[in-house]
């Protein structure tokens, strides 16, 4: 498996966009909205390829504020240990941009997941389009210098 960043507007985002449809948001009835693709611009953009070049998985980073965004794994590759795989990778990748913190909104249902990664809730649960999730924070010990611990 292999990490690649992607560029916005490239055709390896639109077939991560697509991907993000039929995984986050179409299961749970949501559409697009332009200004959050818009807003996209800004973010670091990151897609899991297999071998054959085949995207199982992606997920963005704000190297403004270290908030991770729509983590996604393809149905048929979950639960098998890519999302934390890719987790773990994009941590390392805010550790290389000197993030100190990383945070995340966590739809309910992957609460445990990011919680066994070592994310902590902080604050009230969110409504987003009538869907509670949480604010998760965890420091980013990657980033600390081991002289300075």
């Amino acid at each position: 498996m292999v990490l690649i960043q992607i560029d916005f507007a490239s055709p390896a985002f639109d077939e991560y966009a697509k991907m993000r449809y039929e995984e986050l948001l179409e299961p749970l009835g949501l559409d697009w909205d332009e200004n959050e693709m818009v807003a996209e611009q800004e973010l670091l953009h990151y897609g899991l390829y297999n071998a054959d070049f085949h995207l199982l998985g992606a997920v963005q980073l704000d190297p403004r504020n270290g908030s991770i965004k729509q983590l996604v794994i393809e149905k048929v590759h979950q639960k098998k240990g890519l999302g934390s795989f890719l987790l773990k990778k994009i941590e390392q990748i805010a550790a290389q941009k000197g993030l100190k913190a990383l945070s995340l909104l966590a739809h309910e249902a992957a609460l445990p997941f990011y919680e066994k990664a070592g994310y902590k809730k902080t604050g009230e649960i969110i409504l987003i389009e009538g869907i509670s999730h949480q604010l998760m924070r965890k420091d980013n010990t990657l980033s600390i210098n081991p002289s300075q611990k």
